[in-house]
């Protein structure tokens, strides 16, 4: 039996609205079953699963990525809230 293929998660989105020194932020995605996760921090470290929106201090980084049991984590994407 040869390998087995698990598909990828479609990657997430970041949305913003920004107003005063502060932005609201929310992770989607078109995905209903994926788990998402999104970080301030960087790329690679510090994924808090994401349920509702969050507010930043502007400017700030985030990341993000969807996962999902039996298909591959997303792409992690990023943006900057401005």
């Amino acid at each position: 039996m040869g390998p087995t293929y698990q598909p990828d998660c479609d990657d997430p989105t970041i949305d913003f609205s920004v107003s005063g020194g502060s932005g609201s932020v929310s992770v989607n995605s078109t995905d209903d079953q994926v788990s998402l996760f999104y970080s301030l921090v960087g790329a690679t470290s510090d994924f808090q699963p994401y349920t509702v929106p969050f507010t930043v201090t502007t400017p700030q980084d985030v990341w993000a990525y969807a996962a999902r049991e039996g298909f591959n984590n997303s792409n992690v994407v990023t943006t900057t809230v401005t």
